[in-house]
């Protein structure tokens, strides 16, 4: 029996298509692209009209990610925002499934957006969705300066995100010029996963066969020698050389055919899994290919009731997911919500409502604080994220570990069940 296609179950349109109609209705700039059905009453849109796909993709992003001021210039790459979330639905999977030696799950996140494009979508999708840290690469100036706008205008993104120019100039070698990897990523950095939405074709002439559609496009987007394969391939060849420097290396695939070989080539070069998916959109599919050379086999990290677990006394990053919030109750509102929580567990807290996070440090006159024993105190963030309308994701660092962040930890678990309570989410 033929398996159905089917879009990554919690991408955000997995039930059903966006509604033109209503979008429109909402935003005027959108309004002047949709055709009206007046039987139906179902709006659609001219996909080969490159302002209608890029318009579209603006106010997707506005109404239903909370990524604001979104814009590319004419003539850029315009995503198709289901298919890229389905491509972070499916990292987020390999993380949980798999996660890096040592860490688990619910560790912060490091992703390497290789080629992350004017539009610098990835990064924005990744840190709006699940709080996880970037470092977006490219190599041309309109890239480099529009991804940065783009992530500018989300000010509570701005620090998860950083864009970095994989630019390097000499050398006769063209491929030696211009390394994905090696020479891209630091030393001491160490990533979770790294993911690419890499050139499919050999020619424009090529990448323009298909015109039904009109998503834009440069030539440093579009094209490249060998076309996805030969690109996915150097991807590989520098993947042995980082080794585990990156636990999930992952692209994107617009091709079926490309898939063999190119698995062929990663069990060659001695990697310990492999993975593949489909990603949906519409009559749209495209591939996802993963790969790693850590130990295989890692377990599925278990998940209790609270994501602090019991007991927990050290730093690190921990988050929770408040479900089924009435969309009348706003982030802001939450946010006070969690901050006089805390205020009441003994932190002192500080609310900056630009980027939706409260930081602080336990209260000095908090019962069970002794300044004397203390290694000094901790310090924490937490952050809000909106996965959705009506979806939260509470996202938390803690600085140092010591008795002080037992202390944290316990005000912030028991704030996760109070606002759970009081918003009437089931955990």
């Amino acid at each position: 029996m033929k398996r159905k296609r089917s879009t990554h179950p919690r991408n955000r349109y997995a039930e059903g298509s966006p509604d033109f109609a209503a979008l429109a209705a909402r935003y005027a700039s959108f309004a002047r692209y949709v055709r009206i059905n007046p039987s139906t009453g179902r709006g659609s849109i001219d996909w080969r009209d490159y302002a209608a796909t890029r318009e579209l993709t603006r106010v997707l992003l506005d109404c239903d990610y909370g990524i604001l001021g979104w814009w590319i210039p004419d003539g850029q790459l315009c995503p198709a925002v289901t298919n890229r979330a389905n491509y972070i639905h499916w990292i987020e999977d390999l993380l949980q499934g798999f996660p890096a030696p040592g860490k688990n799950a619910e560790g912060g996140v490091l992703g390497l957006d290789i080629g992350t494009g004017a539009s610098a979508i990835y990064p924005l999708l990744g840190a709006s969705l699940r709080g996880w840290k970037f470092v977006a690469t490219d190599v041309t100036s309109v890239a480099l300066e529009w991804g940065r706008r783009n992530i500018a205008a989300n000010p509570h993104l701005m620090e998860l995100i950083e864009v970095r120019s994989a630019a390097k100039n000499g050398g006769e070698d063209e491929e030696e010029n211009h390394r994905l990897l090696v020479g891209v990523v630091k030393d001491e950095e160490i990533f979770d996963f790294s993911m690419c939405n890499p050139p499919f074709f050999e020619s424009m002439e090529e990448a323009g066969m298909n015109p039904r559609t009109a998503c834009g496009g440069t030539p440093e987007e579009m094209v490249c020698a060998g076309g996805e394969a030969g690109f996915v391939s150097r991807l590989i060849r520098e993947s042995v050389e980082l080794g585990t420097k990156i636990h999930w290396y992952t692209s994107m695939v617009g091709k079926k055919s490309s898939l063999k070989a190119l698995k062929a080539e990663i069990r060659g070069c001695g990697a310990t899994m492999v993975k593949t998916t489909e990603f949906v959109q519409g009559k749209t599919s495209r591939w996802g290919l993963a790969w790693s050379f850590s130990s295989a086999g890692a377990v599925k990290s278990g998940s209790g009731r609270s994501c602090f677990g019991t007991g927990t006394s050290s730093s690190g990053s921990f988050s929770f997911v408040l479900e089924g919030i009435d969309r009348k109750c706003s982030a802001l509102e939450v946010l006070g919500d969690l901050g006089s929580h805390l205020e009441a567990g003994g932190v002192a807290c500080k609310i900056d409502a630009a980027s939706f996070a409260i930081t602080g440090t336990p209260g000095d006159q908090r019962e069970g604080f002794d300044q004397r024993n203390s290694d000094g105190k901790s310090e924490f963030k937490a952050t809000l994220f909106q996965q959705s309308p009506g979806c939260l994701l509470v996202k938390i660092w803690i600085s140092k570990a010591g008795r002080s962040s037992s202390l944290l930890v316990s005000a912030l678990e028991s704030s996760e069940s109070t606002l759970k309570e009081k918003l009437s989410v089931s955990t």
